[in-house]
Order: C-alpha cells, then sequence, then structure tokens
C-alpha cells in the first residue's frame, strides 16, 4: 500500500497497550499543532507530557491492563521526526477484569456534518460491576468516561516543546469513497478506500460520546 499523504501541522499519538498477555494493542488520536514541525527531542518530551495527561484514564481500566508506551510521529512531512515516553500507567480500577476483547467505543465529535464512519477509539475500560447487563454499560462508568476524554484533551492542549505548541485534538480523514472492486485470486472480491482528492480533511475535535453498547476488538483475544 503507497504511504498516507501528509498532514501539515499535525501529529499522531500512538497509546500502546498490555491488556492481559497481549502486548500489542493500540489506540491513535491526531493532535493538531501551532509554530515550527517538532524534531525528535521535542516528540520525546511531548509524548512525556501526553504520558501524564493520560494518568486521566488510570482509574477506567483493570491493574489487569496497562498503558505501556506513547509514540509521537510529526506527520507534515514523509521524514517526520518521531519521540516517545515508555513510563507505563497502570490500571487502578477495582474489579474483576473483563475479557480481552471488550473495550468501550468512544466516538469523536466534530462540528462538521457527513455520512459514514465516525472517528472513534476502543478503549480496554471497565471491569465486570460497570456492566448494566451483558450488552450495556451502566450510566455512571460512562458518565466517568465521557468526563475523563476532555480531561486527558485539556491536559495535553498548551503543551509546548521546541517552538511547537500543541492546540487541538482533531480527526484525520484520508479516505472518501472507494475504488473499483479487485477481484482476489481466491474469487472474493475487495474494495478499497479511496484517498481523497485534495489531501485529507483535518476536523478539531469539539466533544466525546461513549457508546452505551458494549464494543468488541476480536484481535485483542490473541496475536
Amino acid at each position: 500500500m503507497p504511504p498516507l499523504p501528509v498532514v501539515p501541522n499535525v501529529l499522531k499519538v500512538q497509546t500502546f497497550w498490555t491488556i492481559g498477555a497481549d502486548v500489542a494493542a493500540q489506540t491513535i488520536t491526531h493532535w493538531q499543532y501551532s509554530g515550527s514541525a517538532p524534531n525528535s527531542t521535542a516528540c520525546t518530551a511531548l509524548a512525556g507530557d501526553f504520558q501524564t495527561a493520560s494518568t486521566a484514564y488510570d482509574g477506567l481500566y483493570s491493574s489487569a491492563n496497562s498503558q505501556t508506551r506513547f509514540l509521537i510521529t510529526d506527520l507534515a512531512s514523509s521524514s517526520g521526526a518521531s519521540g516517545e515516553n515508555d513510563t507505563a500507567i497502570p490500571g487502578e480500577r477495582v474489579g474483576t477484569a473483563l475479557p480481552a476483547n471488550c473495550c468501550v467505543s468512544l466516538e469523536w465529535r466534530t462540528a462538521r456534518r457527513y455520512r459514514g464512519g465516525k472517528g472513534k477509539s476502543f478503549l480496554p475500560f471497565g471491569v465486570e460491576a460497570d456492566q448494566l447487563n451483558n450488552q450495556l454499560w451502566g450510566s455512571a462508568f460512562l458518565a466517568s468516561v465521557n468526563s475523563a476524554a476532555p480531561a486527558l484533551r485539556e491536559g495535553f492542549i498548551g503543551s509546548s516543546s521546541g517552538g511547537c505548541t500543541i492546540t487541538a485534538q482533531v480527526i484525520v480523514s484520508y479516505y472518501q469513497g472507494y475504488n473499483a472492486p479487485t477481484t482476489l485470486p481466491s474469487g472474493r472480491v475487495k474494495q478499497t478506500p479511496k484517498l481523497r482528492v485534495g489531501g485529507p480533511v483535518v476536523d478539531t475535535v469539539t466533544g466525546q460520546n461513549a457508546a452505551v453498547k458494549i464494543a468488541s476488538q476480536r484481535k485483542r483475544l490473541g496475536r
């Protein structure tokens, strides 16, 4: 697959998780910055700031899980700098851990109205007591998630290093529509998304909504 196009003044933040025996799970968010593009030293410093802000989540996931590494990459060029922080944040939520595939689907709201998929993060939050039933989260737990997400956002916005200052959380949309379908040797027809003409669209996150339905990430059951 060809590399994705550059996104001016945007950082990609990868949060890596240990979920039980799975050490490869991750969630990705994007953040806009003002000022100069960060070098590797600045990216490392900002990764430390993001790690600090991410403690807003530690009361939402079991001690069986942990945020283990934070990697920041500048998307403004194909050779953008990167830096990381590997200070782990163990979970502090008391209770029986859920299966590794169970997670909260956190939808990021923007001002733009459009059809299609919304920006989401699938986060390994919650314990058995947080379930209303086998399909739904309890309302008090969802309220805690919806409070923690803006706390992380506010904790990271304003962070600055090397002339680069974080100004907003954003959603990056690379694709619109699909390419012509292709038939694989197996006979299966495959459709691939089409890159946007004119480059990615960047929308500022204005809020969030934690879905009441318990989401699932099957790959987190084992790799």
